[in-house]
């Protein structure tokens, strides 16, 4: 599943994440940037990309944590609720950066092509 969320609620969601996260409208997120935060995890693309095992290792760690769907904030501001299982933290040349958040904010990952 993968919805893309209506702009009133993408904005309150957007100013959310700015508080408790620190994501500005800059165009370099963590690790370009640096983050005020110490429970980020950055993935390097390069990295885990086409490697199955390392991707649902991902989804499994998030599942454990109890979150079945997230939120993707897309390098061009638009925002979406994926489930866990849709969860594709790879750089596929069209969405640039992703971050993504639980709906209670505790959870934050990016991935960095």
């Amino acid at each position: 599943m993968r919805i893309q969320l209506s702009k009133p609620f993408a904005n309150q969601l957007t100013r959310r994440i700015r508080t408790i996260w620190g994501v500005n409208d800059s165009y370099y997120w963590y690790p370009l940037s640096t983050s005020r935060r110490f429970d980020v995890i950055a993935f390097d693309s390069d990295y885990i990309e086409d490697v199955d095992q390392k991707i649902e290792e991902i989804r499994q760690w998030i599942w454990d944590q109890g979150t079945e769907q997230i939120f993707e904030l897309h390098e061009d501001r638009t925002l979406w609720q994926i489930d866990t299982a849709s969860l594709d933290p790879c750089y596929d040349g069209r969405y640039l950066e992703r971050y993504w958040f639980d709906q209670k904010n505790e959870l934050d990952y990016l991935c960095i092509p």
